[in-house]
C-alpha cells in the first residue's frame, strides 16, 4: 500500500507540473538515464497482468535513454487502459527499426473520447507529453469497434 501512495503522489505531482508547465511554457523535468534492457522493463510491467494479455512478442532486446520511473508509469497506464477499457485480444510487442525501439500495446476496443472514461490513469494526453519529454514519440491509432493501438517509441542509447 505504501508504494501505491508514493506512486499516486508522483502521478499527482507530474500532472500538476504538466498542467502548470503548459500554462507558463515550461517543460516537465525528467531524469533520463540508460535503461539497459527494454525487455526487462516490459516484463516487469506486464507480469501482474499475464492472465489478461493474449499475446506477447518481444523483438531483440535493446538499451534506450529515458526516465525509467516515468517510462514504467506510462507503460503501466497504457497496458492497464487496454485491459480495463479494451477488448481481447490484447497484444504487447516490441521491436527495433531504424535506430528506434518501439513498444506497442494493441487491443480491440473503443477509444474513449472527451474524458467519458471511468479510469483514473494518467490519461493519453499526459502520457504522450511524458514520452515526448523523454525524447520519445507517441502515436495513437484509433479505429472504433475494430482496434485501438497505442504505440510509442524511444530512441536507443
Amino acid at each position: 500500500m505504501g508504494d501505491d501512495i508514493i506512486r499516486l503522489q508522483r502521478v499527482i505531482d507530474a500532472s500538476s507540473r504538466y498542467l502548470t508547465s503548459k500554462t507558463v511554457g515550461r517543460n516537465l523535468e525528467v531524469a533520463s538515464r540508460r535503461i539497459k534492457s527494454v525487455r526487462r522493463l516490459i516484463e516487469a510491467v506486464i507480469e501482474p497482468h499475464l492472465d489478461k494479455i493474449d499475446r506477447i512478442h518481444e523483438g531483440q532486446d535493446t538499451a534506450i535513454e529515458a526516465d525509467p520511473y516515468w517510462l514504467e508509469v506510462c507503460l503501466k497506464n497504457i497496458v492497464e487502459n487496454a485491459i480495463h477499457h479494451g477488448h481481447h485480444p490484447i497484444c504487447v510487442r516490441s521491436y527495433s527499426k531504424n535506430k528506434w525501439t518501439y513498444i506497442i500495446v494493441e487491443n480491440r476496443g473503443h477509444f474513449v473520447e472527451n474524458g467519458k472514461s471511468a479510469g483514473l490513469g494518467l490519461g493519453v494526453k499526459i502520457t504522450a507529453e511524458l514520452i515526448k519529454e523523454m525524447g520519445g514519440r507517441f502515436k495513437l491509432t484509433k479505429a472504433p469497434n475494430i482496434s485501438c493501438e497505442v504505440s510509442f517509441s524511444t530512441r536507443p542509447a
